[in-house]
């Protein structure tokens, strides 16, 4: 019996030994690479400590300014947590504060939620490439400059690595409520005749990258994407309903080559929309409607139009028609 009371003496001081040694290293690690931030001419402070013994650690960064000299990007944050439970080293939740600011070099935006937060699996080496994350969004709000704001009621995002050779990732995202704000609203619908929310949005994806998301993509240059295969993307916007579906590549400039099919529902009120925002001149929507009218007739009920779309050359191309220029996909 005293042999066993010893060993179990002897477990709780080596753990506690290790719990408070993995804990200075934390901080201390931390603590180093703000350093070498600042060193790389980033604006990066914060005080740091480790709690959470004996289950977790539990470092805050409290008092987080951090900005990129590159992007001019920076965030200011009352605190960041970050939790990593003390025997699965290479899992953490990452916690951030119900308000706190981002800053662009003309705009300062301010953000607020009930929650924002992200569980996350890395690969247990230095690099600490992503393996799986889940982000969880609710009641999110944005405001910004000149009455900019925006609004999201519940999220969930999901990232799985799939193919680590390809650094290929499956992404899923699901949201209700969105709300894109006044300002943008008024650009999209000047008549006022949508609501003021997507009652849905979501998206089933796999996307490729040129490298691995880890902690290189914060102290270096970000991954840029190389592909996209888009599974579905769908959002419902009062009768107006979109869904997207296709793949295409991106070169090293962010232009996308491939094809992608767009199914509208109620398309008709879209042209309408178009014409009241001035996007389609009021001589060519009866053309238009005439012709998408066949297109919809054949590809199956008269208020669903699917229609193949070519990203090719920086332009979206329907058949041999330029419709407009292609969007880039570029991450700074």
């Amino acid at each position: 019996m005293r042999k066993i009371v010893w060993i179990l003496i002897f477990l709780i001081v080596a753990f506690a030994i290790y719990w408070f040694t993995t804990a200075r290293i934390l901080t201390s690690g931390t603590e180093a690479w703000l350093d070498q931030r600042r060193a790389e001419g980033w604006a990066a402070d914060a005080t740091v400590g480790t709690t959470g013994f004996p289950f977790n650690f539990q470092t805050r960064l409290a008092e987080l300014r951090i900005a990129d000299p590159e992007t001019n990007a920076a965030a200011v944050l009352p605190s960041l947590d970050i939790i990593v439970p003390a025997f699965t080293p290479n899992r953490a939740a990452v916690s951030l504060p119900p308000s706190f600011d981002l800053l662009a070099p003309d705009a300062k935006v301010r953000v607020n939620s009930d929650m924002l937060s992200a569980d996350m699996h890395l690969a247990a080496r230095t690099s600490l490439a992503l393996k799986t994350t889940g982000i969880r969004i609710s009641n999110l709000s944005a405001i910004g400059p000149d009455g900019w704001e925006m609004a999201l009621e519940d999220g969930t995002l999901r990232i799985d690595l799939a193919d680590a050779a390809n650094a290929t990732y499956d992404v899923s995202f699901a949201g209700t409520h969105f709300e894109p704000g006044r300002a943008l609203k008024a650009i999209i619908d000047r008549d006022n005749v949508l609501p003021d929310a997507f009652e849905r949005a979501s998206l089933e994806a796999a996307i490729s990258f040129d490298r691995p998301w880890d902690r290189m993509a914060l102290e270096r240059a970000r991954p840029q994407p190389t592909r996209f295969d888009i599974t579905l993307a769908e959002a419902k916007w009062g009768e107006l309903e979109l869904k997207l579906a296709g793949a295409f590549d991106v070169d090293a400039n962010g232009v996308p080559e491939g094809k992608v099919t767009v199914k509208a529902v109620n398309w008709r009120d879209m042209i309408q929309l178009g014409v009241a925002n001035g996007v389609v001149p009021a001589d060519i929507a009866q053309t238009a409607e005439s012709m998408l009218s066949g297109l919809a007739r054949a590809s199956g009920p008269p208020n669903t139009l699917d229609v193949p779309l070519t990203l090719s050359g920086g332009f979206v191309r329907f058949g041999f028609i330029p419709l407009g220029p292609a969007p880039r996909f570029y991450l700074r």
